[in-house]
């Protein structure tokens, strides 16, 4: 318990929520109910009103609209820890308030996604949240630029840029270059149609701890994806969809990927319009649970008998 909080709430007979229990076991208690659940109770009486304000409660917390949002909403979330404001109408001001002081120092989860952020915002991060390890940012359009992270390289783990169609490439590549990428085990970058083979070749090379990675393939040839099939030893799931510049290279390279360690378990590889029966047949299936071909024209049936044969542990095949 966080001794200013407790201190802060009284334990007069009268304002406790239950008079036989002291102040400090209530909040226990109401630390084990869900967000609606509380607001609900916070309707109860003006003592529950008063408990549930105090921020030791709110270390998890959804929010679904900011209009209206004042400074006393953002007083509560002075310790929160994990925050989801996906679609809720936030601006860079609201995040800029409630990044500033405690809240930037106690964030370890952020999900911004779907909001009329722009790249002020991820300054006020990347120079506010030094402990966050996940930041979800999905289509945010307005985004450009994210060097501002790099001040969030010892921790963040897990950055979600899905569909920030205005993502620059060389943001990316200058991110991942700068010791940043060694800690990131989760990128997802699917969506953003800027990126170049240069991004690629970067991430390959500096981020070899990955374990998810989901890329836009437009315009991406066969060199640098097989250097992130070289050099990204832990991947387990790789999605790459709208691919149409893969060649007999890479559909060869698929013969190695079971000699270098590699486990798929999950492989999208949809819209590459030139994958063809050769590659699939090379391909390592002995993990492999979910594999989406969706729109891959040149798949035929000759591949699904070899998917369905081969791959003991498929749970879930997309064509």
């Amino acid at each position: 318990m966080e001794q200013t909080t407790i201190e802060s709430i009284s334990n007069n007979n009268n304002v406790r929520p239950f008079p036989t229990l002291p102040n400090e076991i209530t909040l226990l208690i109401l630390s084990y109910l869900n967000q609606q659940t509380r607001i609900k109770i916070f309707r109860v009486s003006k003592a529950f009103r008063n408990i549930i304000y105090s921020s030791i409660l709110w270390r998890e917390t959804i929010i679904y609209n900011t209009r209206g949002f004042g400074n006393e909403a953002l007083e509560i979330l002075k310790r929160v820890h994990a925050l989801s404001a996906r679609a809720s109408g936030l601006n860079d001001e609201f995040v800029r308030k409630l990044v500033l002081g405690l809240p930037g120092q106690s964030l370890r989860v952020l999900d911004l996604s779907v909001n009329d952020i722009t790249d002020n915002t991820v300054f006020y991060i990347g120079n506010n949240c030094p402990n966050l390890q996940k930041l979800f940012l999905e289509g945010c359009d307005e985004i450009t630029d994210i060097k501002p992270l790099i001040n969030l390289s010892n921790n963040l783990n897990t950055l979600i840029l899905s569909y920030c169609s205005e993502l620059l490439d060389f943001t990316i590549a200058d991110l991942v270059s700068s010791g940043f990428g060694e800690n990131l085990s989760k990128l997802d970058l699917d969506g953003c149609h800027r990126l170049t083979d240069i991004s690629i070749y970067r991430i390959a090379r500096y981020s070899k701890n990955l374990e998810y990675l989901a890329i836009d393939g437009q315009g991406i040839n066969d060199d640098p994806i097989i250097n992130v099939f070289k050099n990204c030893r832990k991947l387990i799931l790789f999605s790459m969809s709208f691919c149409d510049s893969l060649t007999d290279n890479f559909h060869d390279f698929f013969k190695g990927l079971s000699l270098r360690n590699h486990s798929f378990y999950s492989l999208d590889l949809s819209e590459c319009s030139y994958l063809s029966d050769m590659a699939l047949q090379q391909m390592p299936h002995d993990n492999i649970r979910w594999l989406n071909l969706d729109w891959c024209w040149n798949v035929k049936e000759n591949s699904i008998h070899t998917i369905l044969n081969s791959c003991p542990n498929i749970q879930e095949l997309m064509l």
